[in-house]
């Protein structure tokens, strides 16, 4: 018919006439029974023959969609049948359904076990009907075949997929490959018949693309799988490309390509292995193919080039020269302006002059270059933070109690200015665009690069900087030692994170007890002496390693106020306002009880024992009666005014000349307190009456509260039971409600 078109002189008639034709065989068939005409309509554009065969086929296909049915020949899920009889067997016998049976349910169980993993639905029971109704062979594989491969004009949708398949099997079975299913990633493109198969549909430049990127000797994804002993193992990277290829090939050049990463572990995956190697291959391969190309979440295969060749040649030349990616590390460390729990956070300091020598604690975070391995004594952060440890600038430094460092890990490292070298190869080739001449494709890719290797960047300083290092001493005498923990992974900037592991490990203190501080006391500073002043405790505490490393003076003021505080004084200290060298004596002296003190530099904590020496000798000079001169007739213990009372007697019966030996010794009192403010008015209480008779020896102390109130509203049921279960619990002695 396309041969008729526009041709009036040829013996066989007009176009006309032939369309005549068609359409009395058409009518002549309807009218006769048991007659059937089948008219096949090709589909490709090469086969339909150029505009004139257009014409034709629209003008028949006219004439004959008048009175026909259309049907197609095969749809996709027809073609697994087509496929699965022509290319195999029958499966025969209760063992070879039980062993697609099992290979099923594997499938489906991986499927629902990693679900974020896969395409939703794929663990589905639908999913399983496809499994079983397609095996030996992957859905998935059929799907890419007949939804993407069959829009090419050269791709025929049932003889393609068979003359492909055929051969795939055919290699597979010589090979005997252990698959589960025949997959996308199971197509060997290394055979020289498959590949030849899979480009005869596509440009010849795909050849080259295949060596270089999908499969082969001598390509990128054999070449990482010989790498990563890992990904190896399952030969990840090469199986991660074929499914590259067969999802994403034929629609390469449409408006968006490519697939996602859920759809590309489903083309490679199978039970028993670990799903999340896949991700990590597709990840190396997307970084490293030179026609791999990746917008988010969606990768595919072009045959245009992209960016990452010439940023690996970039980073290269960097890394190389490691000085530029040791100053990004830097800056990005310096970024970081937060202290935590230290006085002061010093990043990367050049020198020991750098870090000043204070009595605060201070944290020393190391250059990149003083990197340290566990357990490994002269690796060269050991050396420099000895360094520091020792001097500021040329004098030896005194507080070296203070100081604590965080040194960044040998092998962490080594990724770390990798991923430098990545991120300042993709801002390098951003500020060149336009000596490179990038489209907007490029560009894209190019600010999505920068932008991920600008927070892997980020997230590998934080897993660099693991090791904390410091310094002590068993005893004054011994030599410095080193403590060696590793930080955790979690959340905060580098100083939280140090300070947390310190405090967890008790190498440092913001907060210290009063039993603490004088066990410390008993252990190293005052076994030869009565008493310590806050003056002495503040210096030695930041420069003896052997005590306690606290934050600053003010957490050791805090201590001797707990210390001070306890009622029962033992297990701590007295205190004192001062120590008088020339009486021997405690001025201001306190056992126990609390109390508002004033801390200074010349507070004393005294010895318990020598303290209750000083108070009983102070209260034997109360008890003696001064010296009276003679012919004085005045008596201790007179009236108000000094003078014995008429009848020459002391008041209480005493005699006018010897003084009463009885003193006060009970005391008792009442007070109401504001219901509101209980809290406040009982702390008075402690503090101004309780805290001065509870230290006295022997005191026998015995405090009760009465509670009455008056709800005019009358009380829920609910306030009932709480307060009356917590009075309980806290064993009130009598309690309940009533009704007045």
């Amino acid at each position: 018919a396309r041969q008729l078109f526009d041709k009036t002189d040829l013996p066989a008639g007009t176009f006309d006439s032939q369309s005549s034709f068609a359409q009395s065989l058409t009518e002549a068939a309807k009218a006769a029974p048991k007659c059937l005409v089948v008219a096949s309509i090709p589909q490709s554009r090469i086969e339909i023959g150029g505009d004139n065969g257009i014409k034709a086929l629209d003008v028949l296909k006219n004439i004959f969609t008048r009175v026909a049915t259309p049907w197609r020949a095969a749809t996709g899920d027809e073609g697994f049948e087509i496929v699965r009889r022509r290319l195999f067997e029958p499966l025969t016998g209760k063992e070879a359904f039980a062993h697609r049976d099992a290979t099923i349910n594997a499938f489906i169980k991986m499927y629902r076990s990693g679900e974020k993993d896969f395409p939703r639905g794929c663990g589905e029971g639908e999913y399983a009907d496809e499994l079983r109704a397609s095996y030996p062979i992957h859905p998935e594989l059929f799907r890419r075949l007949y939804d993407d491969w069959s829009t090419l004009d050269k791709f025929q949708r049932t003889r393609g997929v068979l003359r492909l398949l055929a051969k795939v099997i055919h290699r597979l079975w010589e090979s005997n490959d252990a698959g589960l299913l025949i997959m996308p990633a199971s197509v060997p493109m290394d055979d020289h018949a498959v590949k030849s198969e899979l480009t005869r549909y596509l440009d010849d430049v795909w050849e080259p693309i295949i060596s270089q990127d999908v499969d082969g000797p001598n390509s990128l994804p054999l070449k990482i799988d010989q790498e990563v002993t890992h990904l190896g193992r399952y030969s990840a990277c090469r199986r991660v490309a074929r499914a590259l290829y067969i999802g994403t090939a034929p629609g390469s050049e449409n408006a968006t390509p490519g697939v996602s990463s859920e759809r590309i572990r489903l083309a490679c995956a199978q039970p028993g292995e670990t799903v999340a190697t896949f991700g990590d291959a597709l990840r190396r391969v997307s970084e490293r193919g030179q026609y791999i190309h990746q917008d988010g979440n969606r990768y595919w295969l072009s045959t245009r080039p992209n960016l990452n060749r010439t940023a690996e040649d970039r980073a290269a030349a960097l890394m190389g020269e490691p000085a530029e990616l040791q100053a990004e590390v830097v800056k990005r460390l310096t970024d970081d302006r937060t202290r935590g729990q230290f006085a002061g956070v010093h990043i990367c300091p050049q020198s020991t002059a750098d870090v000043p020598d204070d009595a605060t604690a201070r944290l020393v975070i190391l250059r990149p270059e003083h990197s340290h391995k566990r357990n490994y004594e002269d690796s060269p952060a050991r050396k420099a933070a000895g360094e520091f440890l020792a001097k500021r600038g040329n004098t030896p430094r005194l507080n070296m109690n203070c100081l604590v460092f965080l040194a960044p890990d040998s092998k962490n490292l080594e990724d770390l200015l990798q991923a430098t070298a990545q991120y300042l190869s993709w801002m390098s080739i951003l500020n060149d665009r336009q000596s490179l001449n990038l489209d907007q494709f490029q560009l894209a890719q190019a600010e999505t690069k920068k932008k991920e290797y600008n927070s892997t960047t980020d997230l590998r300083i934080a897993a660099t900087w693991t090791h904390a290092l410091v310094p002590h001493k068993e005893d004054a005498g011994g030599e410095v030692l080193w403590e060696e923990s590793k930080l955790s992974s979690g959340q905060g900037t580098l100083a939280d994170r140090m300070g947390k592991r310190l405090i967890d490990d008790e190498q440092l203190l913001p907060q210290m007890g009063g039993v603490r501080l004088r066990m410390t006391l008993d252990r190293f500073l005052w076994k030869q002496r009565d008493h310590v002043t806050v003056g002495e405790l503040a210096p030695w505490f930041a420069t003896c390693l052997e005590l306690p490393r606290v934050t600053g003076r003010a957490t050791l003021e805090q201590a001797v106020l707990d210390g001070a505080s306890m009622l029962i004084p033992d297990d701590t200290f007295a205190t004192a306002e001062t120590f008088d060298a020339d009486s021997g004596r405690y001025l201001g002296l306190r056992i126990g009880g609390g109390g508002n003190i004033s801390i200074t530099s010349n507070t004393c904590l005294v010895k318990v024992d020598v303290a209750r020496k000083q108070q009983t000798e102070d209260e034997g000079q109360v008890a003696e009666p001064p010296a009276t001169p003679d012919g004085d007739d005045t008596a201790i213990g007179g009236t108000e005014g000094g003078t014995a009372a008429p009848d020459g007697h002391a008041p209480g019966g005493s005699t006018g000349g010897t003084p009463d030996p009885r003193k006060l010794n009970h005391f008792s009192g009442s007070v109401a307190l504001n219901g509101t403010r209980v809290g406040r008015d009982a702390g008075r209480i402690a503090d101004e009456v309780l805290s001065h008779l509870v230290a006295l020896p022997g005191a026998k102390v015995s405090v009760t509260m009465e509670i009455e109130i008056k709800v005019p509203g009358g009380v829920e049921s609910d306030i009932v039971r709480i307060v009356t279960e917590n009075a309980n619990s806290l064993k009130f002695s009598h309690c309940g409600f009533e009704e007045e």
